[in-house]
Order: structure tokens, then C-alpha cells, then sequence
């Protein structure tokens, strides 16, 4: 007798839910940005900006996972990947809090690219820059805002990661 593949079976409820879980942790960390920016006046950064473009792309294959029930290992791979480079771009971005004698190169506004994407003009309030990589933050709950992102992404991306080696 042929068996029918499981549309809903217990194990892919089990990946549903942690893929749930991811899109969940990038829905809000996304949530999270836009309100310190419109509610409490903090201007994002070049490398916030870029952060919340991995925090999208990791959403966008959690969310994909999350409707198939599971993502391949090629759906993984490029979730890890995109997660990879925004997590390198949240440690740079530390590594600019911590080392005050940095300055960030992009806080030119004429060399701008992230002003230039599309993005910025669609959405302003979201994705425009105006603020600088290395202004003085308030901690929230003892951690700086970037040191909350750079745990957020490396979850996310370790994540994905796990699942592409449990496949």
C-alpha cells in the first residue's frame, strides 16, 4: 500500500512552529525598529538600515517555511546566508560603539547608497537614513539597542543554520 505524504503530519507541524517562531522574532524585531524610531526619536543608522533588510529577508524564508511546512536546504542555505551578512554588519556596527575613535564611512549623506534604493522613496519612515553609526544610545534592559539586534539575528540565523544541517 502507497503512503500518502502527511500535508500536516507531526513533524511538519513541528517545523511550522519553529519557523513560525523565526518569522516571529524578525516580525518583531522589525516592529521594535520602526517604534524607536517614530515613537521615541531615534534616528537609524546606514548599517541599522541595512540590519532591517536582513531582518526582512530572514522573515520572507521563515515565512516561506512556515507555508510549505519546510524549506529545502537551498531555502535554508540562502536565509543562513543573508543572516550571515547581516549579523557581520550588526558586529560591525558594535565594534563602531565600542571603539569611539571609528567613525562609520557611510555617514557621508552624499555617498549614501542606502538614501538611494528604492526603499527610502517608498517608504521613508522605514528605510531612510538619518542618523549616525556612532551616536550614543540608552541601553534597554542593560544592552545597547545594536547588541539587542546582533542577538536577534544571530538567533534567527543560527536558526536556519540548524535546520540546514538537520535537514
Amino acid at each position: 500500500m502507497v503512503q500518502k505524504k502527511r500535508l500536516f503530519g507531526p513533524k511538519v507541524q513541528n517545523f511550522r512552529l519553529f519557523y513560525a517562531l523565526l518569522l516571529v522574532l524578525c516580525v518583531g524585531a522589525l516592529v521594535v525598529a520602526y517604534y524607536l524610531q517614530s515613537a521615541q526619536g531615534l534616528a537609524p543608522c546606514p548599517l541599522c538600515i541595512i540590519q532591517r533588510f536582513g531582518f526582512m529577508w530572514l522573515a520572507v524564508f521563515a515565512l516561506c517555511g512556515l507555508l510549505r511546512g519546510r524549506l529545502g536546504w537551498l531555502g535554508n542555505a540562502l536565509a543562513a546566508f543573508g543572516g550571515a551578512v547581516a549579523v557581520a554588519v550588526a558586529g560591525y556596527q558594535n565594534w563602531l560603539l565600542i571603539n569611539p575613535s571609528a567613525t562609520c564611512v557611510m555617514d557621508d549623506p552624499h555617498k549614501n547608497f542606502v538614501n538611494d534604493l528604492p526603499t527610502a522613496q517608498w517608504w521613508p519612515e522605514m528605510f531612510k537614513v538619518s542618523g549616525s553609526c556612532t551616536a550614543p544610545l540608552e541601553p534597554f534592559l542593560g544592552l545597547q539597542i545594536p547588541l539587542w539586534a546582533l542577538i536577534a539575528l544571530l538567533f534567527v540565523t543560527l536558526g536556519f543554520v540548524i535546520r540546514l544541517i538537520r535537514r
